[in-house]
């Protein structure tokens, strides 16, 4: 593969690449080779392979005749330990369905072609007994997004985050009929009921915030480089959302008391990690927990209907009444008349 077929490479990002051709059956490759594979500078293979070294990865390079310096890894050594029993792989392939919504990724790509190896390894009597196993289990996926077509924007998004390259996104807003540009500093990735975020500190508003990937329409990795912050992480920043909608700097305290015909189920789930829960004697449960927005938790609770009552803050119980008001006025005007009797 040439340097202007690389541009096009969709499901791989360049570390896994590189690992890809290391731990080939070719005795070595040349920095010239790497470099021409990958499409990038002999300087950056160099970092990247100094990066894997340091990873732990048993990455060597050889002198060969000539002088001619190769680089290649001894993928053999690394997983000669891993000694799968017949359980071990038979719940990894059995699990195969639960990275379905990943597809399109290159989590994905990876895993699916992990998947394959290990039922050729298998024969065909026990493949029929495994999926016998399989039928027991069903993810639903309502509302997840499909990424098989995203391939390419996840893989530049995840190269752009990797060397912290300035991006530029065409995107659609939830209200928006035509993309509108976006320059940001690509922070990382978020997962959230089955669909992937964008972290990113946007240029324009000096602030992070999140872009659902299945609304970018095109993007453009630019040469200049940003610096993140180093002490910003993930984990971090999302720890007082109650998802991905991320708010001020301003904190709820959020205390909601739910029925006692729906606490068990309540207290069956771990919502937030800010979270207490504690039963009442008449039955009911108070949940409180640390917010710094309230839109994401507001929809929450109202699909809980008559079964939450939200106690505090007064701004969130001002939010689900209003919502209910409008609710109701919308269904009083569709409304189907009474059918009355004949009157003649």
């Amino acid at each position: 593969m040439n340097r202007a077929q690389s541009v096009n490479l969709s499901s791989h990002v360049r570390p896994w690449l590189l690992l890809k051709n290391l731990c080939g059956p070719s005795p070595g490759w040349t920095l010239s080779e790497l470099s021409e594979e990958l499409g990038v500078s002999q300087k950056t293979v160099r970092r990247d392979l100094a990066q894997l070294q340091k990873s732990g990865f048993p990455i060597q390079q050889t002198v060969g005749t000539h002088g001619r310096k190769t680089w290649t890894c001894h993928s053999d050594q690394m997983l000669s330990k891993l000694n799968l029993t017949f359980e071990e792989a038979a719940a990894l392939y059995l699990g195969r369905q639960f990275l379905e919504p990943m597809a399109g990724t290159v989590f994905f790509k990876a895993a699916h072609t992990a998947f394959r190896k290990i039922r050729t390894a298998l024969t065909k009597e026990t493949r029929q007994y495994l999926e016998q196993f399989s039928s027991m289990f069903h993810q639903t996926r309502l509302g997840s997004s499909d990424y098989r077509e995203r391939g390419e924007i996840i893989d530049t998004l995840m190269i752009a985050i990797e060397d912290q390259q300035v991006t530029r996104l065409l995107y659609f807003s939830m209200n928006s009929k035509t993309p509108k540009e976006v320059v940001l500093h690509p922070y990382g990735l978020a997962y959230h009921r089955s669909s992937l975020y964008l972290v990113a500190f946007v240029l324009k508003y000096h602030e992070i915030r999140h872009y659902k990937i299945a609304r970018i329409h095109d993007i453009e990795m630019s040469s200049e480089q940003f610096d993140k912050p180093d002490e910003f992480t993930l984990h971090e920043h999302l720890r007082t959302a109650f998802g991905v909608y991320q708010g001020s700097e301003k904190q709820y305290h959020i205390s909601v008391r739910f029925s006692a015909e729906v606490a068990r189920y309540v207290q069956e789930h771990h919502w937030h990690e800010t979270q207490t829960l504690t039963p009442q004697p008449d039955g009911t449960l108070l949940l409180e927990l640390q917010l710094s927005a309230l839109e994401e938790f507001k929809s929450w609770i109202l699909s809980f209907g008559a079964e939450a009552t939200v106690e505090e803050p007064v701004e969130l119980r001002q939010m689900v009444l209003q919502d209910l008001q409008n609710s109701l006025k919308k269904y009083a005007a569709h409304a189907t008349p009474k059918q009355g009797g004949n009157t003649n």
